[in-house]
């Protein structure tokens, strides 16, 4: 089960961490590639890990199965999070938590995917 404490880490692996500190955490991924904002991705079945000079900026995850935020369990975030932020944002499809740091994508019906951020990373859009 996938833990995410809001600003601070998910499963474990703190934001500003790495790429060579989550490679040696979770082995090698998928692929590798870099994004069109020159981001360095590290990218696996269920997770995207994403680096802004050699740190630990974001994670889009999967949500296939249950995942605990602040020891809450949550089974879907476009369930959960409009009740447990009233002020999240409806922005360019996604609904964004400054409370959580959770940007969870509503444009995807097949597939729920859910970016956990480290703190000041989408306040442009807020």
């Amino acid at each position: 089960m996938r833990t995410i404490d809001p600003y601070e880490h998910v499963d474990g692996i703190r934001f500003g961490s790495s790429s060579s500190a989550v490679l040696e955490r979770l082995g090698a991924p998928a692929r590798r590639s870099t994004n069109r904002d020159g981001e360095d991705e590290l990218c696996y079945p269920d997770a995207i890990w994403r680096f802004l000079d050699d740190r630990l900026v974001e994670c889009t995850i999967t949500v296939g199965a249950s995942v605990h935020v602040c020891d809450q369990e949550v089974a879907s975030f476009r369930t959960w999070l409009p009740n447990a932020d009233p002020d999240a944002v409806n922005i360019c499809g996604f609904l964004v938590s400054s409370v959580f740091g959770i940007a969870v994508d509503l444009d995807d019906e097949r597939y729920e995917y859910a970016t956990i951020f480290e703190r000041g990373r989408w306040d442009a859009f807020l």
